[in-house]
C-alpha cells in the first residue's frame, strides 16, 4: 500500500514540473532576434492582479522595473512586466531587488505589459557585479 501511495504522489509532482514546457532549445542569437526588448532590469515592486481568462478569473503578478540597460527594443527607464500565477504557468517570481536578464515578447490581450515565462529570462541575480554574469552581458551586447 505504501509503494502505491508514493507512486501515486510522485506521479502527481513529476506531472505538475512538466506542466510549462518552454519548446525546442534556442540559441541567444535566435532569442535575441525573436525579441521585441532584451532588457536588464531590476523590480522595484509588485503588484497581484487578476483578469478573466477563458471564462475564469486568473492572477497575475504585475512587476514595475527599472531599466538598468537595453540591449534591444524598449529605452523607457521604467516600465512593467507580468507573469502568470500557478502550476504549469512558467512562473518567473518576480522579486522586488532582484535583476533580470530577459528576452521580452509582445503584449497579450489579457494583459497591458509583456508577458514574462521562465523561458524568457537567460538570468537572474540580487548582484549584477559577478563574473558570470558579466560574461553573459557581453555575450548578449555582442548580439546588437
Amino acid at each position: 500500500m505504501k509503494k502505491i501511495i508514493a507512486t501515486i504522489i510522485f506521479s502527481l509532482i513529476s506531472s505538475l514540473s512538466f506542466g510549462f514546457q518552454c519548446g525546442p532549445d534556442k540559441s541567444e542569437e535566435e532569442k535575441f532576434k525573436e525579441a521585441k526588448s532584451v532588457l536588464l532590469f531590476q523590480v522595484v515592486a509588485t503588484e497581484l492582479k487578476t483578469t478573466e481568462f477563458d471564462g475564469q478569473e486568473i492572477g497575475y503578478s504585475q512587476a514595475t522595473y527599472r531599466l538598468i540597460e537595453s540591449f534591444k527594443g524598449s529605452e523607457e527607464k521604467e516600465g512593467k512586466v507580468v507573469e502568470v500565477l500557478g502550476y504549469g504557468t512558467g512562473l518567473v517570481g518576480l522579486i522586488p531587488g532582484i535583476y533580470y536578464l530577459a528576452f521580452v515578447g509582445e503584449r497579450n490581450e489579457y494583459v497591458k505589459y509583456p508577458w514574462l515565462t521562465i523561458c524568457d529570462v537567460e538570468l537572474s541575480t540580487f548582484n549584477i557585479e559577478g563574473a558570470e554574469f558579466e560574461e553573459k552581458l557581453e555575450k548578449i551586447r555582442s548580439l546588437k
